[in-house]
């Protein structure tokens, strides 16, 4: 017999606000390590699930657990009432791997990478520097990593390949799960490269 999940800390349970790709309502994604995946349209009991996208998803009710109910809620209760939440910059350091899920908040359609690291762009150097960023169109987007179950949200800010940023579709307020590496230039600042993303919905 199926037994509904009940979820807390000890599942990495998450959730977050965004809106649902198909009918543009306002919603919340929950998932966990248990995998369950499912939008609310609201928060709380009866914990009602969101209908329009269950031909694509398929969802389940779950019981939520008292702890982390209470704590959700009272995230978007300080959210509603204009209190906030703080939002902690995520600064690359070189080699380290960041695999999360965020709500796209900026998007810089096209990021000229020599003025962006100060570099001349007709030098072999600057070139060399780039190294893979030189060639090629670059998108900036900022990702908001807020798990309404946290007490700070992170964001990180990430160079992304045009052609797979359009691929992908994805618009300002969309959740997308996305993978980012840090990377230096010689004497330069470092950045996040986006490896890998994809829409979640």
């Amino acid at each position: 017999m199926f037994r509904k999940p009940t979820h807390g800390w000890w599942c990495n349970a998450q959730t977050y606000p965004t809106r649902c790709r198909y009918c543009g309502a306002e919603v919340f994604y929950f998932s966990c390590d248990c995998g369950s995946k499912v939008f609310f349209d609201s928060l709380g009991w009866p914990w009602p699930v969101h209908d329009c996208a269950k031909s694509i998803l398929k969802q389940v009710k779950i019981s939520i657990a008292e702890e982390y109910a209470k704590r959700i809620a009272e995230r978007q209760e300080r959210i509603r009432h204009g209190w906030g939440i703080p939002i902690q910059a995520c600064h690359p350091q070189e080699g380290k791997k960041v695999e999360g899920i965020g709500v796209v908040r900026e998007i810089l359609p096209r990021v000229d990478v020599f003025k962006k690291f100060d570099l001349p762009s007709s030098s072999p150097i600057a070139i060399k520097f780039l190294g893979q960023l030189a060639h090629g169109s670059w998108t900036q987007i900022t990702i908001h990593v807020n798990d309404l179950g946290s007490d700070r949200f992170s964001s990180y800010t990430l160079l992304i390949r045009t052609d797979i940023w359009e691929q992908l579709g994805a618009r300002h307020g969309d959740l997308v799960h996305f993978v980012t590496m840090g990377q230096s230039i010689p004497g330069h600042q470092t950045y996040w490269l986006c490896t890998s993303i994809k829409w979640l919905g």
